[in-house]
């Protein structure tokens, strides 16, 4: 329990001053960097989102009996944690906006099927362990389908650079932040379904 607590608010303490340091981050005003403000404010939302969760958690210890709602709404949290990473990433290459509104509409859709299975879930509590398997999925699925719209809009992105600069400017940290996410994903939900 120690541990848990101490490890809990390390967490929590990280996410804070992630999310702090990119809101002190001065972008200069001008319109060509709005893209960029609009990006780094997505992603200090997103790590503040994370450190709320943390710091709910922390005082409303999960109890044995509410296992499954606990789940649920971590896989909740972590849907739109993962889309805002990747709607940060998107504005960060200055893709287009449609893409960008897809990417929303699926969460927004994916979400409310999770809701629907979350409440479905608490009323047929026989049938948990099965709601969990398909909000695990749904959150896979989800998640596959941005992650690769977010590298294919990189893909124009670097093809539109090769056009404009001679030597690329070093970017691999990119698609290496989108992996890290990616792989995250996939982590964190094993660890929920079993």
């Amino acid at each position: 329990k120690m541990e848990y607590t101490l490890i809990a608010a390390i967490n929590i303490a990280i996410f804070i001053v992630l999310s702090m340091m990119l809101y002190v981050v001065i972008i200069p005003s001008k319109k060509e960097f709005s893209h960029y403000r609009k990006s780094r404010r997505i992603l200090g939302f997103a790590f503040m989102m994370i450190a709320v969760l943390g710091i709910i958690r922390l005082i409303f210890k999960p109890e044995a009996d509410k296992q499954y709602m606990d789940v649920c709404v971590i896989i909740l949290f972590s849907l739109v944690y993962n889309t805002l990473i990747f709607l940060s990433f998107l504005y960060l290459i200055e893709t287009s906006r449609p893409k960008r509104k897809v990417v929303k509409k699926t969460t927004l859709w994916c979400a409310i099927i999770c809701l629907i299975m979350i409440i479905c879930g608490t009323i047929f509590k026989e049938m948990q362990s099965l709601f969990k398997i398909c909000i695990s999925t749904i959150y896979l699925a989800s998640t596959i389908y941005i992650f690769t719209c977010c590298i294919r809009e990189y893909d124009k992105f670097t093809f539109q650079m090769n056009n404009i600069f001679d030597v690329l400017p070093d970017m691999k940290w990119m698609p290496g932040m989108l992996w890290t996410v990616f792989v995250l994903c996939f982590v964190t939900t094993g660890s929920f379904m079993y």
